[in-house]
């Protein structure tokens, strides 16, 4: 997201289009990171077992639990480069402050019956909780419906067919 900032900066600058622009690299980082997160999630024993070793095995419950919030992540850093680009930090700074207030409030109420996997559920519900505040806060601004970032057209599901048959003769 941090990469994106100043292309989103000049977009905006130079046209009235840039959200268009937004729309796709949100849509694109947010599935390929949901795709990502569920390969993750399938493989994620193995995974701790190589990285850390079976000691840690109970730490995969938390993982997949965590992997919720990194996928509404990926997309809502997206979404907050577009608004600083269009010169609205106080909304980001308003968005990020409830978002850490979810947290803690979450926390606050998971962390005693559920432990670490509590935390991890009270996070990833702040960052859900973030990305749909980030989608709303775009939408009004570039006068779109709030879940396009998120899924795909259909003429991009037609080119994702089309290029899945000719990967597969």
């Amino acid at each position: 997201a941090t990469v994106v900032l100043p292309y989103f900066s000049k977009l905006h600058m130079l046209s009235s289009k840039g959200h268009n622009v937004v729309r796709n690299i949100a849509r694109l980082v947010f599935w390929i990171t949901l795709v990502g997160a569920i390969l993750q999630g399938m493989y994620v024993e193995p995974f701790i077992t190589l990285l850390f070793g079976a000691e840690f095995l109970e730490a995969a419950t938390t993982l997949r639990i965590l992997l919720v919030g990194v996928v509404a992540l990926s997309a809502s850093q997206i979404l907050f480069s577009d608004l600083a680009a269009r010169n609205h930090a106080g909304l980001n700074l308003a968005f990020s402050a409830i978002i850490l207030i979810v947290n803690v409030v979450a926390n606050l109420l998971l962390i005693p019956e559920f432990g670490i996997d509590g935390a991890a559920a009270a996070t990833s519900c702040a960052f859900v909780f973030g990305l749909f505040m980030r989608l709303w806060g775009h939408s009004a601004l570039s006068r779109t419906i709030w879940w396009s970032p998120l899924l795909p057209h259909r003429s991009e599901l037609k080119a994702f067919k089309a290029t899945w048959w000719r990967l597969g003769r």
